[in-house]
Formats: C-alpha cells, structure tokens, sequence
C-alpha cells in the first residue's frame, strides 16, 4: 500500500498540488474582478441617487412624463388636474401650478396670488417666440412679466426661457420654470428653491422596494437617522460604516458581510448602497471543493494502483499506454496548469497596463490642469512688455498704445480695457459684449481704486480733489473695502504690492481678475493707469484654447475639457409647414417656412468630440461624485479608455482623456501569441521528448520479443543487438548468453532425441514401440529397444534422477553401455553391473537411475525381466484383468553393489507390457484412487489400440498435456507385445522392412 501511495503521489499528488497552487491564484484573480464588478454596481446606485440630489434631474423628468401622459388622454384638464393638486398637496412651498386651456386661458392655478392675466399675456409671448413673430420677450418693454417671472427686466436668463425647463433665478421662490405649451393645453410650472431639499427625492426612491440584492439607504448626519429598509442592528452596522469611509476618505468599503459604497449628497445627507459580500470566500470555497477533489482523485489513483498491484497475474498492458499515462502525469498536466496561470498572468497584465495608461492619462489631465498660471504669466508678460514699449506723451503714441491694446483685448479674450489719466478721467477703449448685470458697477468701482494707485504712484493724491473726483475715489474705496472686507489702507497697500501682474477679486457672485499698470517712466510721474479686466470664463478659455492640445498625441490619447454644471440655450430654428388650408396669401401646396426658438441643455465641452452614451453615463457618475473615475467606452467605433480628473486649477470643470485601446490590445494579443508560442513549443518539446523517450524505449522491447519469438520458434541463433550501455543494453547481453546456452541445449536435445528409437522394432512375434515428452529441454527419461543377439529382444525403460545436463549425460551413458553390451553379446547380469558400476562412479551418490528391463526370446515367448526401483509395469493378457507386474528392487547406482531381482515371465500370444515413468501416475491422483490405479484404467481403455496409436494416445489424451500446462515431469511410454501369429523369420526388423 505504501508503494501503491509513493506511485499515486509522484504521478498524481503532485500535479494536484501545483492544480492547488494554480487554482488559488485563479480564484483569487477572479475574486477581484467580481469584487470591482459589484462595487461599479453598488456605484452606479450610488450616482442614480445623487442624481436625485438636483431638481433639474429630478423633477425635469417627472414634469416631462406628466405632460406626455396628459397629451395622450382624450381630455388632458380633467386628467392633468387632479395629478397637479396631489403634486401640490404632497409637496408643500415646492410647486406653483398654472393650467390654461388651447387659447391660454388660465383655467386653474394653484397660487392665488398671481395674476392670471400675466400668465395668459406670457403663455401668447411664448408661442409668438414659437411661431417665429417675436425673437425675444423684451420684458423691458413689459416689466410686469418680468416681475411675475420674480426678476428684474435686463435679466440675461429671461431670454432663454423656451419649451421644456429653465433656470430663471437664484432666488428661494421661482428658482426653476417648467414649461409646456401645448396643441390642446398649455402648463406653467414654477420649481421653488424654498420648498425644495437634496434629500426630496432620495427618500422615495430609497423606500421603494430593493431590486435585486442592492439595497438602498440615506443617512442624516445631524439627527444620525437612516433611512431605508433594514432593522435597527442593520442600522447600527450602517452609521459606523459611513462614520468610517469619510474617515478614510474611500467610497468604498467591506464590513459586516456587505460590500458598501458610499456617496455625498451635502453636508448633511449621505447616501449608502450595499448588497451582500458573497466574492470575499470565494477562493475558501472553492479552493475547499478543489481539495476534496483533489484527495478523493487521490485516494481513488492510489486504490486502482493497489489492486492492479495485488493481481496475479497483473493486467496486460501496452508500454505505449504506460509512457502515454507517466508523461501525461509527469509533463503535460503541469503544463496544463502553467497555461492556466499564463492565462491568469495575461489577465493581470491586461489590468497592470489599463491601469499604466490610466495612470499616465491621470498624470497628463493633472499637469494640464496645474498649468492655467501660465495664461497669467503670458498675459503678464505681453502686457508688460506692450506697456513699456509704449510711449502715449503724443497722440500719434496714444492711437498706437491704444491700437495695441485693441489687438491684444481681441487676441486674449478681455472682457474690458480702461485707462485712467492722473486727474481721474477715465477712458473706456473698448467693452465685450454681453456684459452680465453688475459689471458695469464693478468697472466703476475698479476705476476708482485705480486711480487712487495711480494718485499713490504719482505721490499727489491731495491734487485728485481739484478735478472733483476724490470724494467719487473716496466712495469707491470705501465701498471696495465693504465689498471685499478689507481695511482700506491694507487693501491700498495690496493693490500698489500687485502693480503690473494679475490679480484676482471676488465682488459677490462675481469671479473676476485685473491687470493693472502704470503708463511711462516710473522715475517721474506716470501719465496714465491701465486697467484690463477677464472674467473666468475667458480667462478659461484663453487658457484651453492655448494649451489644451486640439490633436492626438502620440499614443492617440485625445484631451478635452467640459463644465460640470449645465448650460441653457435658446436659438432659432427654421422649419418648413405644409399649409393644411388655402389662405388667399398662399398658393395651394405651397410650403410655408417659419422660425422657430429651440431650447438647448448641454455641458460645454472644449474642444468638440463625438461622446457617445456610454461617455454620458460615466460623465454622470463622474459629475456627482467628482472624483478621480476610470472607465471603458466606445469612441469613433472603437473601444477607448478614459480618464476623468476633477479640475483643482479650474474649479467647476473636468478634463478628460481617451486613449485607444487598439494599441493596448495589440500589446496583449502579441504578449498573448508570444506564450501561446512558448506553450506550444513546451508541448511539442514534451511530445518530441515523449516519443523520443518511447522510442527508445520500445525498441530495445521490440528486440526482445523479437528474441521471445525466435526462442518459441527454436531459432537459438538470434541474437539481440547490444543498443547502448544500459540496462536495456546488460538485457541485451544477458539474453544472448541465454541464447547461446539454449542453442547448447537444443543441440543436447537433438543429441538426445537421436538416442531414442524412432520407428518401431518387430522381432518375431514381438513388437516394440515408445514414445517420451520431456518436462524441459533435456529429459532423464530414457528408453530403448533393441536385438540383443540371436533371437532376444531387449526392452529397457528407465529414469534419471532430475532433469537437465545431468540427468541427459546419465542417459547418454547408459545408452552406450547397452549398445556395447548388446554388441558383444553379454548376459543381463553382466549388463546391469555394468551399468550400475558406470552410473555409480560417473554420477556419484547424488544420481541414480531406475530401470525396468525385459530380456524376450523371441521364439518361444521365455522372458527374464529384472526391476530396479522402477514403476511397475502393467501386463495385458487375452481375456483376463490388467495386473502390475510387482518385482521390488534397488535403483541403478543407488548402492555400492548391484543387487536387482531377475524374475522369469512367459509371453503368452496377445500379451502386452506396458512401461511408463513416475510422472505420468502422479498427476493422476484423487482422493478415492490412487494414480497407480487411475493410470491403470486410463491404459487400459487404451490397451486394445494398435500399438504405435496406443503410446500416442496415451500421452496426448493425458488429462495434464491436455490442460496445456507445462507437464510437472518428463511422460514416457514404452509397450512390447506378442503377436498372434509370427510374422516372419527370427530376424530383428522395422514395420518398413
């Protein structure tokens, strides 16, 4: 059973330890994946919920829904009506609704103190802008719309107002406009900020039941409540969970048996989003199940080895299956197992280089993102260098400072450029377009802050007051150190510490950064200040315009920038009517051609690149959480990479990076071919090695039984050729010597198969015929007949003790002896001390010979017969019973001295004497009968048979040559007999002569 254990272990307990190995690796590989699947899920939740976060997201869409669903009703008042009072009644201070009819007629509003006639008034401007009669609502034409709409009338949102949604105001009430005009109604929806929270639609959506194992829950950080299913043990495992992630600053988190992400609705409201940990036991599991495998497969190898082990004799079976089985074993299963770890490596590999070129791109978008002080510093540069250059004492210096300044507004995006001259006059050159409520104050206020740095400049502030200015600068500073809560003289002292490079001031809600220098020698006393004033937007743009790569690079990464918040826009659309009826303006079938306003909602995006859905959807989850996010999309077709980084250097934006994937996938697919090449020539230099191994092998077996085949054919002079010097070379030799004492023995056989009487002898009235089958190459029995002298027949049958040379050589000598004896013509006793003096000295004590012989004459039938320890042989007479003829005596040699019983027989006419060896009645032997009597019956149902087809049958009828068998000792019979009538003259002769 040990040997049966070691076997089983080094052709199948090893390879199922490195399947162990392996197999761990690989689950633990797939572990991970699964782990990254489940969290981007539990993510994806996470960014649904906080796109509920946003009344834009989330009461847009159900306002949209309601409208098409009334459009579809046969009368949409009665049905919209009811919906709308439940949506006012459910959400308190959130709603203001007001329904008109298809003529715009208010039918129901569910703010009573608005006017319903300024509602009707702004429904027919609406459908004007629609139909392409107006352009625009020119509320400053009509204020009262402007105050129903809760602003003033210049408001720049006011002219983005359209079909569908509109951020109108930052003000608690009338924050959003939702609007729907319809062919058989019309909607006016006001969306209040005041009756609006972050948590609004968060909370329905979490008190919905679960799909599928993600469940979905809000906590409120102030009163540590969560809400969402779960019982109070599930609440108490959540909040710490939470407590925890913001501790360690990651979204996501395991504990308890869950997988949690987390996201941030405000400071306030935090949303959750768990499901079930059934990835982390993953590889225990299997690796579990793997090694129950591998130890049942075990015991089961090491069993079936076992017991082809203990049978006798064990199964054949081929050395090509037994090499195919220890090579499969030994070589190729290992093999298998490193291919599935090669196939683990390239998947790791895949993830390592993604994660490399998300990583590079990462690198990228931060560095491009560090670099806007470089739009200050160039800006800072040129208009230095522009200043210094400058010489405006003349007027032909002024144009030229003032054409310069021109080029440099338009080439670098300023919104304003002023100069101011030392007595406080200032000097607008030139003023962007749509400036935005305010700006026109904040330029007031920034020409008069740099005039008093240029009255510091100079060193003459006491002369501003002749021209009448300085209580104008006195305001202005006072009010700028209101504005910007600073002391005015620190704040005097920042600006002139700022003079000549860019500054940022934030008045407000506006973002705002200034250049200002002086103009002419500093030495004496500057003429004139300069003042050059960029919003955000444009210094933004300046700045993706000029370093914002517009082409691939290299690797075909493509950049881009976009805003995270969204941007309306309303322009005009020509579209083509076919006239349903004939107007007397209009031919029939004369197509009509109007402008419509059409509304857009969009994030900007610089420069322009073909997105598709699967970008909008991790753009969303990259808005929400504003995090660093990695994902994988189709871009132009192909499969891409991209990379998004929140904007540090740009607050409020993103830049985003799309590599190829080609290139990636190139890389794996030849990384992938080289160990799909490297396996291949592992399998094939194990197969070569396989059948190198079989072959060599197979031919030294091929050899052999070539040399088996000669040895059954008696072909004793083949020999094996010596191959190598090994074992199967030492088999080799071995087997030729072995072939060369076989050819020795087949020439002893043939020797002794010459000594035996071949054809059978007649000598008078006798007969006499024997025949012997030897247990090995070279028998001890031995048996002859022969004339010996006038008219006696001599019958000898006798055995030689064991087999081989010895016992052949004995015979050999005896054979002489009698040949000699009956040519001289000796009497039997001398014969016989002959014969025993011979055996004696030549075999020594440990070989001796029993011997029947019977002397004939053959004329009367007068028969001597002399016993030495041999069978006793059987006498068959006419007409009575079978009788062994008992003479007792000492076998030939056995003694120092000869002493045989002679008996006298008379040969009756019919008689017959039947001689055999020991081993034909020793394999007869049963428990009733003795084989001496069995083989008496068995010769006699064969004694009435002629006498040559008598000895044959009796030896191959034999019960033990019949069973095929190698016989237990040599089998010989020899039968004499005396016929009926004489068959010639008293001469020795063959049945031939």
């Amino acid at each position: 059973m040990l040997l049966a254990c070691a076997i089983s272990f080094c052709f199948c307990g090893f390879p199922l330890i490195l399947g162990d190995v392996a197999s761990s690796y690989l689950w633990e590989v797939r572990r991970e994946a699964l782990e990254r699947e489940q969290f981007a899920a539990l993510q994806t939740e996470v960014t649904r919920l906080l796109g509920l976060a946003e009344a834009e997201d989330l009461i847009q869409p159900a306002l949209r829904r309601l409208v098409e669903r009334a459009e579809g009703q046969s009368c949409p008042h009665r049905w919209v009506y009811p919906r709308l009072r439940a949506l006012v009644r459910r959400y308190p201070g959130l709603f203001s609704f007001f329904l008109a009819d298809d003529r715009d007629r208010v039918i129901w509003k569910s703010d009573q103190g608005e006017s319903a006639r300024l509602v009707t008034r702004f429904l027919q401007r609406l459908r004007e802008i629609e139909r392409g009669e107006r352009h625009r609502l020119a509320l400053k034409e009509a204020p009262s719309l402007a105050l129903l709409l809760g602003g003033r009338p210049g408001q720049p949102k006011f002219e983005n107002i359209g079909q569908g949604w509109t951020d109108i105001n930052r003000l608690p009430r009338k924050t959003w406009l939702f609007t729907h005009l319809g062919s058989r109604f019309a909607l006016l929806a006001f969306v209040h900020r005041q009756g609006f929270t972050s948590d609004l639609g968060i909370r329905s959506r979490v008190a919905a039941p679960p799909r599928g194992e993600i469940t979905l829950h809000l906590l409120d950080t102030y009163a540590m409540t969560l809400s969402g299913p779960g019982d109070e043990a599930f609440r108490r495992q959540a909040i710490p969970v939470v407590l925890r992630g913001e501790r360690e600053n990651t979204p996501c988190l395991r504990e308890g048996g869950r997988l949690w992400a987390m996201g941030l609705v405000d400071s306030r409201y935090r949303v959750l989003a768990s499901c079930p940990d059934r990835v982390s036991d993953l590889p225990a599991r299997h690796r579990t199940q793997y090694r129950g495998f591998a130890i049942g497969f075990f015991l089961l190898v090491t069993l079936a080895i076992w017991m082809v082990q203990r049978m006798d004799p064990p199964p054949w079976i081929s050395w090509r299956w037994k090499l195919t089985v220890v090579f499969g074993f030994a070589s190729f299963l290992p093999v298998f197992v490193a291919f599935f770890l090669l196939a683990a490596y390239l998947r790791e590999r895949e993830v390592l280089l993604v994660d490399q070129a998300h990583r590079a791109a990462e690198s990228i978008l931060q560095t491009l993102d560090s670099q806007l002080v470089r739009v200050f510093r160039l800006c800072e540069v040129r208009l230095q260098h522009l200043l210094r250059s400058s010489a405006p004492r003349t007027p032909a210096g002024q144009a030229r400072l003032q054409a310069d300044l021109e080029t440099f507004r338009q080439r670098y995006h300023c919104r304003t450029i002023q100069i101011l001259d030392h007595q406080g006059r200032e000097t607008l050159l030139r003023q962007g377009a749509g400036l935005r409520p305010g700006e026109q104050q904040l330029r007031k206020l920034i020409s008069g802050l740099l005039g008093e740095v240029l009255a510091q400049v100079r060193g003459d502030a006491s002369d501003l007051g002749k021209g009448g200015n300085a209580g104008g600068l006195a305001r202005s500073q006072v009010a700028a150190s209101l504005l910007l809560a600073r002391d005015p003289a620190d704040l005097l002292a920042d600006l002139l510490a700022g003079l000549g490079t860019l500054q940022r001031l934030h008045v407000g809600t506006m973002d705002t950064y200034i250049f200002y220098d002086v103009v002419g020698p500093r030495q004496g006393k500057p003429a004139q200040i300069v003042g050059i004033a960029w919003d955000v937007d444009d210094l933004i743009a300046l700045y993706l315009g000029r370093f914002l790569p517009m082409k691939p690079l290299d690797d075909g990464t493509e950049l881009f920038c976009a805003r995270l918040t969204r941007v309306h826009r309303t322009r005009n659309r020509v579209v083509t009517e076919v006239p349903t009826e004939r107007s007397a303006n209009q031919s029939r079938g004369k197509p009509r051609r109007r402008r419509q306003r059409v509304r857009e909602s969009f994030f900007p995006m610089f420069p322009r690149r073909p997105v598709g859905a699967d970008f909008h959807r991790i753009f969303q989850r990259f808005r929400a959480q504003r995090q660093l996010c990695h994902g994988r999309i189709d871009y132009k077709g192909q499969p891409a990479l991209l990379t998004c980084v929140p904007g540090q250097g740009l607050p409020g934006f993103g830049f985003f990076a799309v590599r190829p994937f080609a290139p990636l996938a190139a890389q794996i697919t030849a990384l992938r071919r080289t160990l799909l090449v490297f396996a291949l020539l592992i399998a094939t230099f194990t197969g070569l090695v396989s059948v190198l191994l079989a072959r060599k092998f197979l031919e030294p077996v091929r050899e052999v039984a070539r040399g088996v085949e000669a040895v059954r054919g008696k072909e004793f002079r083949y020999r094996l050729p010596v191959l190598d010097r090994d074992e199967f070379g030492d088999l080799a030799v071995l087997f030729n010597r072995m072939m060369e004492g076989m050819h020795e023995l087949d020439m002893g056989r043939q020797v002794q198969d010459r000594l035996f009487p071949r054809q059978p002898l007649a000598l008078g009235e006798m007969r006499a015929f024997g025949r012997s089958l030897p247990a090995s190459e070279l028998g001890g029995d031995y048996f002859d007949y022969l004339a010996f002298g006038p008219g006696r027949l001599l019958v000898l049958q006798g055995d030689v003790t064991g087999h081989g040379v010895p016992a052949a050589l004995v015979m050999a000598m005896a054979k002489a002896i009698i040949t000699e004896a009956a040519a001289r013509q000796s009497s039997l006793e001398d014969l016989m001390t002959a014969l025993h003096r011979a055996i004696r000295h030549g075999g020594g004590e440990s070989l001796f010979m029993t011997l029947g012989v019977l002397l004939i004459d053959a004329t009367t039938g007068q028969a001597t017969f002399c016993n030495c320890g041999h069978p006793y042989p059987w006498r068959f007479r006419p007409g009575q019973p079978p009788v062994a003829v008992a003479l007792p005596g000492s076998p030939v040699g056995l003694r120092s001295v000869f002493k045989g019983r002679f008996g006298d027989f008379q040969f009756e006419p019919g008689e017959r004497w039947v001689f055999y060896s020991d081993g034909l009645f020793e394999s007869l032997g049963t428990a009733s009968l003795s084989g001496f009597d069995v083989l008496g019956q068995f010769l006699a149902e064969r004694a009435a048979l002629p006498l040559e087809e008598a000895c044959r049958r009796c030896l191959a009828e034999h019960p033990v040559v019949q069973a095929g068998g190698s016989l237990p000792d040599d089998f010989t019979v020899l039968m004499v007999e005396r016929a009926i009538a004489a068959e010639g003259p008293l001469v020795g002769r063959t049945p031939t002569e």
